[in-house]
């Protein structure tokens, strides 16, 4: 397939099509995926990557890190084609509460964490993440399931 680029004058054209998802420098013939692809298939390889820690202090931090962005630049939880039931959405996703369960099964202590402010203060992260992804509409049916405790 043939490319056309933008012409160089006209730089308000190639902005609008790439505000609507088109490549740069090429006429709206071929879309790229939506960026919610891209976090969706990567939370998984975040996962991995975090459990492949030797501390746990260190898994924690790095989990907390990942869900705290995943709810800060939450786009992807809409702005994807992941959506269907047994999805890489949901597998990603029971991947992420599979690795809090698992780990929150430990002391605070054994974590490095303090108990008035740092569990409870996750446990509300996580909280607010599971309200998140239950409210999203999907079309195929409502909300993800996130089951962390």
């Amino acid at each position: 397939m043939a490319t056309t680029t933008w012409p160089s004058s006209t730089p308000s054209l190639a902005s609008h099509a790439a505000a609507r998802g088109c490549y740069p420098r090429e006429r709206c013939l071929r879309r790229r995926p939506p960026a919610g692809n891209e976090a969706i298939f990567a939370i998984e390889q975040e996962v991995k990557k975090a459990l492949r820690k030797r501390a746990l202090p260190e898994r924690f931090d790095a989990l907390f890190g990942l869900t705290w962005a995943l709810l800060q630049h939450d786009f992807w939880m809409m702005d994807n084609e992941c959506y269907e039931v047994g999805g890489q959405c949901e597998t990603s996703l029971a991947r992420l509460a599979a690795a809090w369960k698992a780990l929150l099964c430990n002391s605070d202590a054994v974590l490095g964490i303090d108990a008035e402010f740092t569990r409870p203060g996750v446990e509300a992260l996580l909280a607010k993440l599971a309200d998140e992804l239950a409210g999203v509409e999907r079309g195929v049916e409502d909300g993800y399931a996130f089951d962390w405790r």
